[in-house]
């Protein structure tokens, strides 16, 4: 259970710096966003200093290509998600959170590109930050790479960090035996490999053949989440189809997923 209260951050420079980039978002060209270079801990990177922060050290891991429509058009009334849950793309200035699903939340970075490029741990007090503004109580995450549905709850409003443990905790489930004999061959294959991936001893993830497989296999090698949406091409038609009551879909958000460099 959640405590009656939470300690919150009214303070948040994100969705301050986000909102005065919003208002100049149509005057300005985009080029194809490179990120920095990701390797998840406890495979450390290799570190460099800069002016007290620490950035990644290139290549980058994003395809060149651009990977989403137009940037969402604010409205008032609807929910706003926080910067650190929006596809990078949304971000004119390059702000996106960095997590592969695999490893727990405490090894979730924020990255940004502009004015100058920084990556930093996200913190306890950032991870407090609310999800959508205003809050919600609930949220419903899918996705074209998973079959089941991840629902994430806190009556005192649905938190960043919130959204990042329910992906970690329900992507740590043991893969069972009806979800095994549904999964088409291409599927099994690829699951298959994963785990794998997961299990060899050079992987950092520290996984045993004999625990099994587990529902993040399913994802292949595409661990690194990448944002949530719902005005992307495809979305609304996706959440339609996976959720038919008109009120289960507003609480819905789709899940992007792009493909871990190790």
């Amino acid at each position: 259970m959640f405590p009656p209260t939470r300690k919150r951050s009214y303070s948040d420079p994100y969705r301050q710096q986000t909102h005065n980039l919003d208002a100049n978002r149509n005057k300005t060209t985009m080029a194809p966003f490179h990120s920095p270079q990701f390797l998840p801990v406890p495979v450390s990177p290799a570190f460099l200093p800069y002016h007290g922060q620490w950035v990644y050290p290139s290549p980058p891991f994003f395809p060149t290509e651009v990977m989403y429509d137009e940037p969402e058009e604010k409205d008032s009334e609807k929910p706003d998600l926080h910067p650190l849950l929006r596809p990078v793309y949304h971000n004119t200035n390059g702000l996106h959170s960095l997590y592969d699903v695999r490893y727990k939340v405490d090894k979730t970075y924020i990255s940004v590109t502009h004015p100058v490029p920084r990556t930093n741990k996200m913190t306890e007090a950032e991870g407090e930050y609310d999800a959508v503004v205003p809050r919600v109580p609930k949220m419903r995450i899918i996705c074209k790479n998973l079959p089941w549905p991840i629902v994430v709850k806190n009556p005192t409003g649905v938190t960043i960090r919130d959204v990042l443990e329910a992906l970690h905790t329900e992507l740590q489930k043991p893969f069972t035996e009806g979800e095994w004999w549904i999964a088409q061959d291409e599927d099994r294959k690829r699951v298959s490999d994963a785990w794998e991936r997961g299990c060899a001893a050079n992987s950092g993830l520290k996984r045993k053949k004999e625990d099994g497989l587990k529902r993040v296999d399913w994802l292949g090698d595409h661990t690194l989440f990448a944002g949530l949406s719902r005005t992307s091409r495809g979305d609304e038609e996706l959440i339609k189809k996976r959720c038919q009551d008109p009120k289960v879909q507003a609480e819905c958000w789709v899940l992007i997923m792009h493909k871990s460099p190790a």
